[in-house]
């Protein structure tokens, strides 16, 4: 039998509440939460593997009307396939630190366990962004081998807002009765933080004017990680179809932002694990220090091979 845990708390103590759009919802006894199957993200309603489909086919475009949406499945699901394979081939090394990467999210969960009743909101909240972030990065992974750069560093981002959201919690209890309480802070009873004002406080200006504009424009930009093919169907009709194409460039600053994130969001789970336990933070370290040094080295090199930041 199949063992869910909770994907704020990571509490066993799950059961099923009902389906919403054949997917298969769950509430949490302990935190009181409700949350979708295993493969979404918190406040996500479909399957990632749904929505990586749903991004592909929504970026077909067509200069005439009548063209069959079956056709254009079955057009785009090889080449996904080809990008794939393609991607993987050329680069075994970044998926083997990107998989370092989440064996540092997994093995330091593991190490937290259950946290207690009495435990701190602060230590309450990295878990659950500490979970939201291992998700991302595990999804942003998935989009990046079928070479939908731009979807991927999307799910990227969210990572550095988590990093902005961790550095400030201990001294903002709104950003904690947000999240972890799910109170509004804005005045029409929405969620919402200024990152720039959150990454100011952190002493992090410089990596919300640099990384975290260099993601936005990336995500925004909807053709970095697309290739236009026309392709002529019987005499008169032309379709006009965007298509997942492999770049190295792309993929090498998704991989960057990726393992560069993960990183950053690495040291909520040291310290997290310090407040429970040095001997379950130093075993912690101890694990992951030769993984870490790896992924490291990479971006070090990265730096060197395009010549900048």
């Amino acid at each position: 039998m199949l063992i869910m845990n909770c994907k704020y708390c990571h509490s066993e103590n799950v059961i099923k509440y009902g389906k919403y759009k054949d997917v298969q919802r769950y509430f949490c006894k302990d935190c009181k939460r409700k949350f979708a199957g295993i493969d979404t993200i918190p406040k996500m309603q479909y399957p990632t593997s749904q929505v990586s489909d749903v991004l592909a086919i929504k970026r077909i475009l067509r200069l005439k009307k009548g063209g069959s949406m079956d056709n254009t499945i079955r057009n785009l699901i090889p080449w996904e396939k080809q990008t794939l394979e393609e991607t993987v081939k050329r680069h075994g090394r970044e998926f083997e630190l990107l998989a370092t990467m989440l064996n540092l999210y997994t093995n330091g969960t593991n190490l937290i366990g259950n946290l207690n009743d009495d435990a701190s909101d602060t230590s309450k909240l990295w878990l659950r962004i500490i979970a939201r972030s291992y998700q991302s990065l595990r999804m942003s992974i998935d989009l990046m081998k079928k070479a939908y750069y731009a979807q991927a560093m999307a799910l990227i981002r969210m990572v550095t807002e988590s990093y902005f959201i961790c550095g400030n919690c201990k001294a903002d209890q709104s950003i904690v009765d947000a999240i972890l309480y799910e109170k509004p802070n804005m005045s029409n009873g929405k969620i919402r933080f200024n990152f720039k004002e959150l990454a100011k406080n952190m002493d992090a200006l410089v990596m919300w004017e640099k990384d975290y504009d260099f993601e936005c424009k990336f995500v925004h930009c909807s053709k970095l990680s697309m290739d236009i093919m026309t392709k002529r169907i019987g005499d008169k009709n032309l379709e006009l179809q965007i298509v997942p194409t492999y770049e190295e460039q792309l993929f090498d600053f998704c991989c960057q932002f990726a393992l560069k994130n993960g990183r950053l969001m690495s040291q909520f789970i040291y310290e997290l694990l310090t407040d429970l336990s040095e001997e379950k933070a130093n075993a912690w370290l101890i694990k992951s220090t030769k993984g870490i040094n790896e992924i490291d080295e990479w971006l070090d090199n990265l730096k060197q091979k395009y010549g900048s930041e």
